[in-house]
């Protein structure tokens, strides 16, 4: 309905309801496992929200690689797989949010995805005793192979 204000000739309001819309509020986002870490490209992250319908979440900070999804209501904190792409380095994951009037809000998290193995470096036994890398001795000295 429209309102029209004119000197003596203003439109007369039904009654009606109006509705004020805090917006969402993203309470709680990162990494499932606490961490600012992940190990594996396929991540765990850890969603909690109030007041919003659908959420989406992208490493592109404009999103568009991905569309909405519905918020579980049901739940007050929700884990949302996620594959990261890329190399091993600081990523960061952006999440969105919007409630059922239109009004959005958003967050990003920065995650350090380190999927490489650490390397164990390679050392020699020696002692007196020792034959063929073996020995009883119980304070051996340890070399590391490449100092052979």
């Amino acid at each position: 309905m429209n309102v029209v204000v004119k000197k003596k000739d203003t439109t007369a309001l039904t009654e009606s309801t109006m509705r004020v819309s805090s917006g969402p509020k993203i309470v709680g986002f990162g990494l499932a496992n606490g961490s600012a870490v992940s190990l594996a490209p396929l991540a765990t992250l850890k969603v909690e929200l109030s007041g919003a319908t659908r959420f989406r979440i992208s490493q592109l900070s404009d999103f568009r690689d991905t569309v909405y999804r519905p918020v579980d209501t049901t739940k007050s904190t929700m884990e949302v797989p996620f594959q990261i792409s890329g190399k091993d380095g600081e990523v960061t994951i952006y999440l969105e949010v919007s409630d059922a009037n239109g009004l959005t809000a958003s967050n990003s998290v920065d995650v350090l995805l380190d999927t490489a193995v650490p390397g164990v470096p390679a050392y020699t036994i020696s002692s007196d005793a020792a034959q063929d890398g073996f020995t009883n001795t119980t304070s051996p000295k340890l070399w590391p192979a490449h100092c052979e």
